[in-house]
């Protein structure tokens, strides 16, 4: 069951649709992480996977709950879009029916989680399909909203480069092109 979802995490589309075909749910949530295989296929930006998954049935809307296996945190109530990389992974949901806007159980949307990404196309074309600028996420304790959840990593980035951590220079400028979005 690893290999198969390991497959579906490094685009082995191959591998994926004949453990489908031999009668493997394509919905069916690891045993022990409960990730299932469009949510990795959609965190490696596996295309080939996605769209194999899709056309063999998979839903593109399942919630479904994970453990992280580093610290054992359960992340609840996700959906495969929100661990989409690209614009072509997220057009493949969508087009699949995917709801542009579903939130987790701390209002994080896939919009929220692109944009504190920096991931500018992605949430450019979030926003294009409908996405939710205004939606509230609980951070850092509170209810915030998400163009203030960036305002505050902006912050934090700068402070470092000033610290003297050149490395995070694109990161900021990432973010600072997000913002940009939330404010027109």
């Amino acid at each position: 069951m690893d290999d198969l979802f390991a497959a579906a995490h490094k685009n082995d589309a191959r591998t994926v649709a004949a453990a489908i075909r031999a009668g493997v749910d394509p919905d069916e949530p690891h045993p022990r992480a409960g990730t299932i295989l469009l949510q990795l296929a959609c965190q490696g930006d596996a295309v080939d996977v996605i769209r194999e998954l899709i056309a063999l049935g998979a839903d593109a809307n399942l919630r479904f709950t994970r453990r992280s296996r580093v610290d054992g945190h359960v992340f609840a109530n996700h959906t495969p879009l929100m661990y989409v990389k690209s614009e072509l992974a997220a057009k493949l949901l969508i087009d699949a029916g995917a709801d542009v806007d579903p939130a987790d159980e701390r209002g994080w949307t896939p919009l929220a989680k692109a944009a504190l990404a920096g991931n500018v196309a992605l949430s450019r074309y979030l926003l294009s399909k409908g996405a939710d600028p205004d939606v509230k996420v609980q951070y850092d304790g509170k209810q915030m909203k998400i163009r203030d959840v960036i305002g505050f990593n902006i912050a934090d980035l700068t402070e470092a480069i000033r610290g003297g951590r050149r490395d995070l220079v694109e990161s900021l400028d990432q973010l600072r092109e997000v913002r940009e979005l939330f404010a027109s």
